[in-house]
């Protein structure tokens, strides 16, 4: 996983897009100022559609440091999302969306829309898909 910045966003915000943010701290600080600098833009946007929406979740739980699925000792696995890491996540994008007014009002996204520059789907920060498949989903030899 990684994160998409629009570079001519980050620099109509007065921040330096060579300098992107570490910590989600500094997302959700970076969208902010950008949401606030472009009326109408996103400063951040997380997919939904399209079965999208279950990895993104799944993937800001671990920067979270949660876990959406354990394994039990006869083999088996539990998932959850009741975790402290899934909250975390959670709220953060609440907050992003109803106290920053930073991810604007659209949230149906999907890969294709995050890649778009159209206004309506703008946005300065997205998640992109994953690149590889994970080594436990890869066919063993």
């Amino acid at each position: 996983m990684g994160l998409h910045i629009n570079r001519d966003l980050f620099r109509s915000a007065g921040l330096d897009p060579d300098k992107p943010p570490t910590t989600w701290t500094e997302v959700r600080e970076a969208a902010r100022k950008i949401a606030e600098a472009n009326p109408g833009v996103a400063g951040y946007m997380q997919m939904t559609q399209n079965n999208t929406g279950g990895w993104q979740l799944v993937a800001n739980t671990f920067a979270h440091g949660g876990r959406v699925q354990t394994l039990n000792a006869d083999g088996t696995a539990t998932s959850t999302l009741d975790n402290a890491g899934t909250k975390a996540a959670l709220q953060m994008l609440k907050e992003m969306r109803w106290s920053d007014n930073s991810m604007g009002s659209n949230f149906m996204f999907d890969w294709a829309a995050s890649t778009r520059r159209s206004r309506p789907v703008r946005s300065a920060c997205s998640p992109p898909a994953p690149t590889c498949t994970p080594r436990w989903c890869r066919p063993t030899a």
